[in-house]
């Protein structure tokens, strides 16, 4: 059984991890990404929905039709909560656990949970306050719970767009490059969604979160612990908790 690595994931996790960035293959056989019926950045085609994304999920769209029918939440609009320190500018941290809701590969792997992860969230609008941008990285934490995940076993970071609504409610969509899981570098599109509460002199309150991932590309797998390319792996975790 494979194991997969953003996030918090397991063994399976590993599976999710996408097919093998040596080889570098070209995905030019298709007509280019579409979507048209999500009210969420442009950018999110432009930039994170690209061409190398496998064919089955080149109809955007439904691609998202087809999470959401598997528990995946997504905000839209352009109203999401700004999430950072306004003295620090740094964005707060959560310990999220990754329950594994659905897996487009191997259904044995649904209920199983993928450890826990340090996540940095923070979200902002751009320069011209036009758009809204989220800056995350997260790594694998230890947990007796879960000793297959040591601390530090998984980890990635990355920049993208975000929709949402009503200050609350958020949708981040990412591409993330320079992820690893142990020895093996994978590249993967994380979308994460929530609903972020800042309380004035309290801890922030961070709910209801529900991630998915897609799996592009990994380096040389022997072990065959990373997901392959093209799984998808859906996570929740209702109840974050914030760390000070």
């Amino acid at each position: 059984m494979k194991k997969l690595a953003p996030y918090p994931f397991r063994p399976i996790f590993w599976g999710l991890i996408l097919f093998t960035l040596v080889s570098c293959e070209k995905f030019d056989d298709l007509s280019n990404p579409v979507l048209n019926r999500y009210e969420v950045p442009a950018e999110v085609l432009e930039e994170i929905f690209t061409a190398d994304i496998p064919q089955n999920m080149r109809d955007v769209d439904h691609f998202f039709d087809r999470i959401k029918e598997q528990g995946m939440v997504i905000h839209e609009g352009n109203e999401p909560p700004i999430i950072f320190d306004r003295t620090s500018q740094a964005g707060p941290k959560f310990t999220i656990e990754n329950n594994c809701l659905y897996d487009s590969r191997n259904p044995d792997n649904e209920g199983y949970t993928y450890g826990k992860y340090q996540e940095t969230i923070r979200i902002y609008p751009d320069r011209n306050e036009s758009i809204f941008l989220a800056d995350i990285a997260y790594f694998s934490v230890s947990d007796p719970d879960f000793p297959e995940f040591p601390r530090g076993l998984d980890s990635g970071s990355g920049t993208g767009y975000v929709s949402g609504n009503q200050g609350t409610n958020f949708t981040i969509f990412l591409k993330i490059r320079n992820g690893k899981y142990d020895i093996v570098n994978y590249s993967a599109i994380w979308i994460i969604s929530g609903t972020y509460i800042g309380i004035t002199g309290s801890q922030n309150e961070l709910t209801n979160v529900t991630k998915c991932l897609v799996m592009l590309e990994k380096s040389e797998d022997p072990e065959d612990k990373v997901a392959d390319r093209g799984t998808v792996r859906i996570f929740r975790d209702d109840a974050p908790q914030w760390m000070p």
